[in-house]
C-alpha cells in the first residue's frame, strides 16, 4: 500500500520542463488581430523566462506572443478572417492626406491623417486615431462629418501630401449606438 502513496513531487508540470525559447534582438514576432497579423522587429529583450518581453518598433509583445511563428499566425489570421464583413478603402474622392512633424513625445514617428469618401461612406483617420469608414443615412449628414473630421486634422504642424497614405482592411462594426460602419482590427478588439 505504501507504494501507492504519491507526493505533490510526482506531477511534473509540462510547462516547467519544456525548453523555454527566447527569442533576439532582429527577430520577427508577432499576433493575430482579428484577420490580421501584426508583426513587429524586436529591438529590445527584456525580463528572462516566461516574464521575458519584447520590444518592437510596433510595440511590446509577451513571452507567448513569441511562442507561434508567423506562417502559423497568418494561418489562425486566415481562419478568423471567414468569420468577418470586411473592406478595404482606397481611391478616396475629395481627399486630403495630412503628414505631421514629428514630435519628440511621439517618439519621433510621422503621425498621418486622412479623409475623404469611399463608396458613399466616410474614411477618416485623425493622426492619434484608428481608422474608420463611417455609413451616414443621407448625404447632407456625411458631409457635414466630412467637414468637421478635415476640421480636425488641418489643425498643427502638418503638410498635405499628394499622395494616398494606404488603408488598412476594416471590420464591419454593428450594435453601436453612435456609430455604424467599419473600424480597424485593434479598435475592434479593444472596444469590441
Amino acid at each position: 500500500m505504501q507504494s501507492m502513496q504519491m507526493s505533490i513531487f510526482d506531477f511534473e508540470n509540462e510547462h516547467e520542463t519544456q525548453i523555454l525559447s527566447v527569442l533576439k534582438v532582429g527577430d520577427k514576432i508577432g499576433r493575430v488581430v482579428k484577420g490580421e497579423v501584426r508583426i513587429g522587429v524586436i529591438e529590445k529583450v527584456e525580463g528572462s523566462g516566461k516574464h521575458t518581453f519584447y520590444r518592437t518598433n510596433r510595440g511590446c509583445y509577451s513571452y507567448k506572443d513569441g511562442l507561434k511563428s508567423i506562417q502559423e499566425l497568418q494561418n489562425i489570421a486566415d481562419e478568423n478572417l471567414k468569420d468577418y464583413h470586411t473592406v478595404t478603402p482606397d481611391h478616396l474622392d475629395k481627399r486630403i492626406t495630412v503628414r505631421y512633424a514629428p514630435r519628440a513625445i511621439d517618439g519621433r514617428r510621422v503621425l498621418w491623417a486622412q479623409i475623404g469618401i469611399f463608396d458613399g461612406m466616410l474614411y477618416w483617420k485623425e493622426n492619434m486615431t484608428y481608422e474608420f469608414l463611417e455609413i451616414f443615412e443621407n448625404e447632407k449628414k456625411l458631409m457635414k462629418s466630412y467637414e468637421e473630421h478635415k476640421q480636425k486634422i488641418l489643425k498643427g504642424d502638418f503638410v498635405i501630401v499628394e499622395e494616398e497614405h494606404e488603408m488598412q482592411r476594416l471590420y464591419r462594426f454593428e450594435g453601436g449606438k453612435d456609430f455604424d460602419g467599419f473600424a480597424s482590427a485593434e479598435y475592434m478588439s479593444i472596444y469590441y
